[in-house]
């Protein structure tokens, strides 16, 4: 943008040339703070916390596998969406059909390197999400925006179950755990955070022998500063301008040049 400033008598000279950047928010991601995955039967009192990864099954005792994960989402509670994604490592034969429920837990208690089926955290009866189609090499994708916000705006810890309707002897589907020596196998939530109101534009007007400097209100915060000659804006000799009424400053029209900026907080 370029800015001149036109009076009954005088025009200024044309400012330097500005540009602007809208503001974009990417894609983020976070790890989960904790995964596992339980077994029933004679493996109901072993834990797997440290396998690279995560298995899930519906079967007879001793072949029943379950899926938990914790992430810390207290940083959410404004996100625009938040997606869970699971890395598909393998499949039993038939295991791209099944069915996988994703449940809502809302004890956050349990422990990596401790829980087994015998001490497994208990469901809340939320099942947000039922899908099928898992295949080796490929992502899931599932939305936890609600989930997030929701919990972010409580202990801010959001925990997970990940069961098997379908039910068969080769009907097993395998993601990458935290610990998996591939980091692209790794569980994470994928999020876009609310992007930042734009700044406010500064309106310039001469009045007379009077330069008035105005901008939006709704920026209590901002703090309008000047930075007058010799103009050298890495000299960091920008002031704060005393005298400013609300969202509205003015002052006596001079042959000096200086700039005006609003400062964010």
């Amino acid at each position: 943008y370029v800015v001149s400033a036109v009076g009954n008598d005088t025009e200024s000279t044309n400012s330097l040339e500005v540009s602007a950047t809208p503001l974009i928010s990417a894609t983020q991601n976070l790890g989960p703070l904790a995964d596992t995955y339980v077994r029933d039967g004679t493996y109901t009192n072993s834990n797997f916390g440290t396998a690279t990864n995560l298995y899930v099954k519906t079967n007879s005792s001793s072949f029943n596998r379950e899926i938990f994960l914790r992430f810390d989402v207290s940083g959410l509670a404004d996100a625009q969406a938040v997606q869970l994604q699971l890395w598909c490592v393998g499949t039993d034969t038939s295991g791209s059909s099944t069915t996988l429920a994703f449940e809502f837990v809302s004890d956050d208690s349990w422990s990596e390197t401790s829980t087994t089926w015998r001490t497994k955290p208990a469901g809340s009866g939320l099942v947000f999400t039922n899908l099928s189609g898992c295949t080796a090499g490929q992502p899931v994708k599932v939305d936890l925006t609600g989930l997030a916000r929701l919990e972010a705006a409580g202990d801010g810890l959001l925990s997970l179950r990940i069961a098997a309707i379908t039910t068969g002897t080769t009907s097993g589907v395998d993601f990458g755990s935290r610990e998996n020596p591939v980091p692209g196998n790794r569980p994470i939530l994928a999020f876009v955070l609310s992007a930042p109101p734009p700044p406010p534009v500064l309106s310039v007007l001469l009045q007379g022998n009077t330069v008035e400097i105005s901008w939006p209100a709704g920026y209590p915060t901002y703090v309008l500063q000047k930075l007058p000659e010799p103009l050298n804006s890495s000299s960091n000799a920008w002031q704060d301008v005393s005298g400013v009424v609300s969202n509205f400053y003015s002052e006596p029209l001079t042959n000096t040049t200086c700039l005006f900026r609003l400062k964010s907080p």
